[in-house]
């Protein structure tokens, strides 16, 4: 096996086994928890490097492999010094609060995520930058922390949208403030598309 391989098991084995423990109600420390799950783990060597893209940053980027297709509820919760996000074309699912605190200013949504669990970006408050790929569409997407994107930003959203006519309506959250910034023929950039604004 590869060690890129390796990495993109060791990454979805680490964030199932702490979404395991939570879903046990158990606390779950990445100073401590993390590290000891890694160490355990046959890694062929590449312990250094999961590490690396596992435990809290101590810097201000991540970049998430790619082979990975899902992130695990709350797996960056709290990460205190994460500012930019890279997530990798193959990601289907963000879980439940999974950037939830963060003080992200930059993340890319890829065209492959399908599902968005609750609070995935609940207290970004800091996220500016934020690039939606063409045919978007996984419901629920909350972006509502964050009030002062400006009116090209949300624009591009909303032409990034996949068209859903004929189907079940989505819904993009962008909260009110920045709902109040577009003109109607604006928002029916979404709505003609079969997309809810809220």
């Amino acid at each position: 096996m590869s060690v890129l391989a390796k990495l993109r098991q060791a990454f979805n084995i680490i964030v199932g086994a702490r979404n395991a423990l939570i879903d046990k109600g158990e606390t779950v420390e990445y100073d401590d928890d993390i590290p000891q799950i890694i160490e355990d783990m046959d890694t062929g060597g590449d312990i250094e490097l999961i590490k690396k893209i596992i435990e809290r940053p101590s810097n201000t980027d991540l970049v998430i492999p790619e082979g990975v297709t899902q992130l695990g509820s709350w797996v960056f919760y709290s990460f205190s010094t994460l500012q930019r996000v890279s997530l990798p074309r193959g990601l289907m699912v963000l879980g439940r609060g999974c950037f939830f605190g963060s003080s992200i200013t930059e993340i890319n949504l890829p065209n492959t995520i399908t599902t968005i669990q609750a609070e995935a970006f609940g207290y970004c408050n800091s996220l500016i930058d934020v690039v939606i790929e063409n045919g978007f569409n996984a419901n629920s997407l909350n972006l509502s922390s964050y009030n002062m994107y400006s009116v090209e930003t949300i624009v591009s959203w909303l032409n990034a949208l996949a068209d859903r006519t004929g189907q079940t309506a989505y819904t993009l959250t962008i909260g009110s403030i920045n709902l109040a910034k577009l003109t109607s023929e604006q928002k029916a950039i979404a709505t003609n598309k079969n997309w809810n604004l809220a």
